[in-house]
C-alpha cells in the first residue's frame, strides 16, 4: 500500500507540531506526469511509504483542487453551516426539547434497503463495524488504538462484525 497523504490544513498541522515531525509537502496536479509516475514509482513502494510515515507528517495540496475547494469552503460551506443553525433554532422553537436531536438535524430518508457498494472490485458494506478499526490499525496516531481494545481483540472478546458508531 503507497503512502497515506494528509490534506493540506490545521489537522496536518498539528499533527507535526503533536508528533515533532517535519511536514512533506507534495504538490500535485492531474496533468503533471512526473506527479504521477513518482506516486507509482516511490510513493507507492511499501517501504518508503513506512520510513517516511515515521519520519514526517506527509501532505498532499492538489494544484488543481485547491481553488475549487477555497471556493466551496469560502461560499458554500458558509451557507450550509448558517442553513444548518437556522434549521436547528427552528426545530427547538417548534419542538423545544420533546424531541432527541440527532447530530446533524438532517432528514433521515429511505429509499429501500440499505446494501453498501462496490468500488474498486470490492464491496463497502453499509455499516462501519468494529473490525475495520483493527483493519486500518497502524500503531501510530491516528490510526492507533487503545491498548484495551486490542486485549479484548486478542482474547476473542470482541466480535468485528459488530457495528460501531465513531460520531
Amino acid at each position: 500500500m503507497g503512502l497515506r497523504w494528509e490534506d493540506w490544513g490545521d489537522a496536518a498541522f498539528a499533527r507535526a507540531r503533536a508528533t515533532g515531525r517535519p511536514l512533506l509537502l507534495s504538490l500535485t496536479a492531474r496533468w503533471c506526469g512526473a506527479c504521477h509516475r513518482m506516486d507509482e514509482e516511490t510513493w507507492g513502494d511499501p517501504g518508503v511509504a513506512a520510513r517516511v510515515a515515521e519520519v514526517a507528517v506527509p501532505v498532499r495540496v492538489d494544484a488543481d483542487a485547491r481553488p475549487i475547494r477555497m471556493w466551496h469552503d469560502e461560499e458554500i460551506e458558509t451557507l450550509q453551516v448558517s442553513g444548518a443553525e437556522r434549521v436547528a433554532a427552528a426545530k427547538f422553537d417548534i419542538e423545544g426539547k420533546s424531541t432527541y436531536p440527532d447530530a446533524t438535524f438532517t432528514l433521515r430518508l429511505s429509499y429501500g434497503t440499505v446494501q453498501g457498494y462496490e468500488e474498486n472490485g470490492h464491496h463497502v458494506g453499509p455499516f462501519t463495524v468494529i473490525g475495520g478499526a483493527f483493519e486500518r490499525a497502524t500503531g501510530r496516531d491516528p490510526f492507533k488504538l487503545p491498548e484495551s481494545w486490542i486485549r479484548a481483540n486478542d482474547n476473542h472478546q470482541l466480535n468485528p462484525s459488530t457495528p460501531f458508531n465513531m460520531c
